[in-house]
């Protein structure tokens, strides 16, 4: 009997040990569990932080390269071009048509000459072109406005009769934005400036502004918004306005109004924004590019050049039948070659 009580509480002793080893070990496991749960968090911010130090790291050690700065160089003038004028005499009733080179020598040559008694074109004066094409006015008997071609020498240019007029001009230009196979402006003797419809038929001359003093050249600004005029010694400017009217250009009640290089009855625009003229200096011609804008009081020379006359005055003194021994002026010019050869 003792020994059945014995065994009993061995048996119950084994059950509590049992009991508790099993508490004990779900006691561990719930402690295992909650330290991961706690861990997991912090490995993951040491991973977001790596991860960001990286990027940080890659995006300071390759930054984008600046592109190198390109420093365009300008397009120089035309080298050798050859420009157009006029030398009228109207006590010889003849006009000399010249060709002008600035570079890479000066020269001055004679492309013909027109007398009124042959050619029957007499007292040439204004002077212009559109693209490559020149055009100019002869005053005297008919006026008339005449397309210049110049060809290969020795040949003379030719010239055909575009557009029959009934005034006489001094100046001559071609507004950028018109039609120039039809339209052309011009500065009259009567010092009125026309705008002018061409046709061989009979011309229609419509009067757009007056001009106090004599017209001696006209030329507009390569926006077609500003028609500038010399009246010999001084630039005078008119605006052309949506309407197609002209008005002299006075800001603030003071009318434009600058002095000019030299007596000028020939001039015309480059396509940088330059009056290039020319007036007759001793035993030289000087060509000047003036800056209309860059001072209140003149059109201020950014350059000038002189072409000798003495070749040029020897070829007159041999024309059959005689014209003249010397020039008498630019009476009119265009200019062929681009920009300004500064």
């Amino acid at each position: 009997m003792q020994k059945t009580a014995n065994n009993i509480r061995k048996s119950n002793e084994l059950r509590t040990i049992s009991l508790l080893l099993l508490l004990s070990a779900l006691i561990y496991t719930v402690y295992i569990l909650n330290n991961r749960q706690n861990v997991a968090p912090q490995r993951s911010q040491a991973v977001s932080n790596a991860d960001s130090c990286e990027a940080n790291f890659t995006a300071v050690a390759s930054p984008s390269p600046t592109p190198p700065k390109i420093t365009r160089t300008p397009t120089p003038p035309t080298v050798g071009c050859i420009n157009l004028g006029i030398d009228e005499y109207s006590q010889g009733n003849c006009s000399n048509i010249i060709s002008i080179k600035l570079s890479p020598v000066k020269e001055l040559n004679i492309l013909d000459t027109l007398y009124c008694n042959q050619q029957g074109i007499c007292d040439a004066e204004g002077m212009d072109n559109t693209g490559q094409t020149a055009y100019l006015v002869a005053n005297k008997n008919s006026p008339a406005i005449y397309r210049l071609k110049v060809n290969p020498t020795p040949s003379p240019p030719t010239l055909t009769k575009v557009g029959k007029l009934s005034k006489k001009y001094e100046g001559l230009s071609f507004r950028p934005g018109d039609n120039h196979a039809t339209t052309v402006w011009g500065g009259a003797r009567d010092n009125t400036i026309y705008k002018i419809t061409y046709r061989t038929t009979g011309s229609t001359e419509e009067p757009k502004a007056q001009v106090s003093n004599d017209i001696k050249s006209i030329t507009w600004n390569n926006a077609g918004t500003f028609l500038y005029v010399s009246t010999g010694n001084n630039l005078l400017r008119y605006k052309y306005k949506a309407d197609g009217s002209l008005t002299q250009d006075c800001p603030n009640g003071v009318c434009f109004n600058k002095s000019l290089p030299g007596k000028t009855d020939g001039m015309d625009m480059t396509t940088d924004g330059y009056i290039v003229g020319g007036y007759e200096s001793g035993n030289d011609i000087v060509f000047y590019f003036c800056n209309p804008l860059s001072d209140p009081n003149k059109c201020a020379v950014a350059s000038s050049q002189r072409v000798s006359l003495t070749n040029y005055n020897q070829a007159l003194q041999k024309l059959s039948p005689s014209c003249s021994n010397a020039l008498d002026n630019l009476d009119g010019f265009t200019w062929l070659c681009g920009k300004s050869p500064m």
